[in-house]
C-alpha cells in the first residue's frame, strides 16, 4: 500500500479538491481511526473540530459543516484509515484540507516515559496548534524507547499523554484530572466513563501527583488505539499492575460509540 497521504482542500466554491501543495501551519486538527468505514462517535470528533475553528478563525458554522461532510465523503469504506481533518494556514484566511491516512500499527499497550515535566503548550484545550511541538516531544521519548509520554504541572501534577490521556484506576474507581486543568477535552475519555457509568464502575476525577500512581493500574487513551494499557519497564514513570481486562473494555467502548463515519447529523 502507499503510504503517501492524500490531501484535500476546501474550496471558495464550497467544493473538496486534492491538492498537492498542502499546508502545514495547523490551527486546528482532529483525527480518529476509521475500520472499513466506522469511527468513534465521528459526531463529537466533528463538533469539537468546528468548535475550536470557530475559537481561533472567523468562519461560518454552516460552511465548516460542508467541509466536514465532504471530507468525511472522501475517506475509503473499506480497510483502516487514519484521516486527519485541518485547519490551517493565517487565521485571518486558513484553509480548510483532510489527510486521507493509512492507520499505523495498532497497539493494546504502551510503554510511558516522564520525558520533560514543563507543558509549553499554548492552546491546551484545543487539537491542532501545539501538535509540531509536541511532535518533537514525543521524538525523544520514542527515542528513549517509549510509546508515550506524560505533561506534568510545574509542581508535577499528572495531567495528560503528549497525544493521549491518561486514566487510572484506584480502589476499583476510574480516574482522570480534572477537566478544568490544562487538558484537552478527550473524547475517547469521556466515551469511557460514559461506558463505565453504564456497568455502574465508579468514576472520579482527581488531581494527582505522577508519583502517587505508583501502584495503580494506568491506561493510555486516544482516538488511534483506544485503550492502551501502561506496561511496566525499565524507564516507567510508575509501577502500573494490570487487574482489569483491556479487551473486554475496549470491546464495550466500540459498541458504545462506533457509527459510520460519513453519516449526517448536526452541528
Amino acid at each position: 500500500m502507499d503510504n503517501t497521504p492524500l490531501t484535500y482542500r476546501y474550496t471558495r466554491k464550497g467544493e473538496l479538491h486534492r491538492v498537492t501543495d498542502t499546508e502545514n501551519r495547523l490551527l486546528v486538527a482532529d483525527s480518529f481511526l476509521v475500520d472499513n468505514g466506522m469511527a468513534r462517535a465521528p459526531e463529537r470528533h466533528a463538533a469539537r473540530f468546528v468548535n475550536s475553528c470557530l475559537f481561533f478563525a472567523d468562519l461560518k458554522t454552516s460552511e465548516l459543516a460542508r467541509f466536514w461532510q465532504l471530507a468525511m465523503q472522501q475517506i475509503p469504506v473499506g480497510g483502516l484509515w487514519f484521516p486527519r481533518v485541518e485547519m490551517a494556514g493565517p487565521k485571518k484566511a486558513p484553509l480548510l484540507q483532510i489527510r486521507i491516512r493509512p492507520a499505523p500499527q495498532l497497539q493494546s499497550e504502551a510503554r510511558l516515559a516522564h520525558g520533560e515535566t514543563r507543558d509549553r503548550r499554548r492552546h491546551p484545550r484545543h487539537k491542532g496548534p501545539d501538535i509540531s511541538l509536541l511532535d518533537k516531544q514525543r521524538q525523544q521519548i520514542m527515542a528513549m524507547g517509549a510509546d508515550e509520554g506524560i505533561l506534568c504541572t510545574p509542581g508535577q501534577y499528572l495531567l495528560e499523554g503528549l497525544f493521549s490521556s491518561i486514566l487510572w484506576w484506584e480502589n476499583g474507581t476510574l480516574c482522570q484530572t480534572l477537566p478544568s486543568k490544562r487538558v484537552l477535552p478527550s473524547i475517547t475519555a469521556t466515551l469511557l466513563r460514559e461506558v463505565a457509568i453504564k456497568r455502574h464502575i465508579p468514576f472520579a476525577w482527581r488531581f494527582r501527583k505522577w508519583q502517587e500512581l505508583d501502584g495503580c493500574e494506568t491506561w493510555v487513551v486516544n482516538a488511534l488505539h483506544g485503550i492502551r494499557r501502561a506496561i511496566n519497564w525499565p524507564l516507567a514513570p510508575w509501577h502500573t499492575p494490570a487487574h482489569t481486562d483491556r479487551d473486554d473494555w475496549q470491546l464495550a467502548l466500540n459498541q458504545h460509540a462506533l457509527r459510520p463515519v460519513a453519516s449526517e447529523y448536526p452541528l
